[in-house]
């Protein structure tokens, strides 16, 4: 019997205006996107959605979207990276495959197109455009993370 990983890829909630002068890296989120993540983290809870780990982007909207989740939610750590702020799909592939075995469910919470291009790389299914404050969640069909690439996860369920 195989032990399979979990994998949830979560853009952001909703930002503030990107014509403030802070700067994107800066942005928070809109009254509307702490609504959304809100939202999500009630459903998460009431599915008991388990987390072993947060790996989330430091920018101040995605700190923010890990703050709310995991207040609503069992999450075991939370690793805020400064690389996945702008990464691309092979830059936070190489993340996942780095990832320490002794976690099974990762929830990894950033940026489009990056983690919209993860996805389906990862499914092999068609293009998810995650909009703000949406989660897709992935069986991933290998046993180590070191083997995650294309095609090697399912998508379960996709979660606005």
């Amino acid at each position: 019997m195989h032990n399979f990983k979990s994998l949830a890829v979560l853009r952001h909630g909703e930002a503030e205006s990107s014509r403030l002068k802070n700067g994107d890296f800066n942005r928070n989120l809109s009254e509307e996107g702490r609504s959304q993540v809100k939202r999500l983290s009630k459903l998460l809870k009431k599915n008991d959605f388990e987390i072993d780990l947060i790996l989330s982007s430091s920018a101040n909207r995605t700190k923010e979207t890990t703050e709310l989740i995991s207040q609503e939610t069992n999450v075991g750590s939370i690793k805020f990276e400064d690389g996945i702020y702008e990464a691309e799909q092979d830059e936070l592939l190489k993340m996942i495959n780095g990832l320490e075995e002794n976690f099974d469910s990762v929830l990894l919470i950033g940026h489009n197109p990056g983690l919209s291009d993860l996805l389906s790389s990862i499914t092999g299914g068609n293009y998810i455009n995650l909009q703000p404050g949406m989660m897709a969640v992935m069986e991933i069909q290998v046993e180590e993370w070191s083997m995650v690439g294309e095609e090697t996860g399912i998508l379960k369920e996709v979660i606005q």
